[in-house]
């Protein structure tokens, strides 16, 4: 949202082109933790360019820079808050039972499909691991009476164990 008004004012456009920028540069260049590189990189630049220069406008007053945080603050509180507090209404509604038995199930699925097409095309050589220890994680919950830690367990020993072993 506030890049998206950034972008619109165009009062801080060049400090959008530079977050671009800069994201790019740190994942062209290194393979670590990109965002955290990124907002380091980020930051310094800003640091760099907002800093005091003859016929520069000075920075914002100290209010306005406990302000800002306090809104945002406020406003992500208020936006998380909110569904939890309708949520108590609405426990007996219909709507919301049918969708809270199927809506757990493509919430988990999401991300275990993302992780193994991940897993998959980043390792060609061993692209069968993960799925060998999805078989092993699924066999071993159904095996052992539907008991997840061991299925979890199993599976990611499996796979912990396949890339370093052969």
């Amino acid at each position: 949202m506030l890049t998206l008004d950034a972008f619109r004012s165009r009062e801080e456009l060049p400090s959008l082109l530079l977050a671009g920028a800069t994201v790019t540069v740190v994942l062209v260049l290194t393979a670590g933790p990109a965002m955290f590189t990124a907002l380091l990189l980020f930051v310094g630049l800003l640091l760099a360019r907002t800093s005091p220069r003859p016929g520069r406008s000075p920075m914002p007053s100290t209010s306005y820079l406990i302000a800002v945080p306090a809104i945002v603050f406020t406003i992500t509180l208020v936006l998380r808050a909110v569904p939890f507090a309708m949520l108590g209404r609405l426990r007996d509604s219909a709507i919301v039972a049918r969708p809270a038995v199927w809506m757990p199930v493509g919430i988990l699925a999401i991300p275990a499909v993302t992780a193994l097409h991940g897993s998959v095309t980043t390792d060609p050589h061993g692209a069968w691991y993960a799925p060998l220890a999805v078989a092993v994680t699924i066999g071993v919950h159904l095996a052992c009476g539907r008991r997840t830690i061991l299925g979890v367990g199993a599976g990611t020993a499996v796979y912990a164990v396949m890339p370093n072993t052969l």
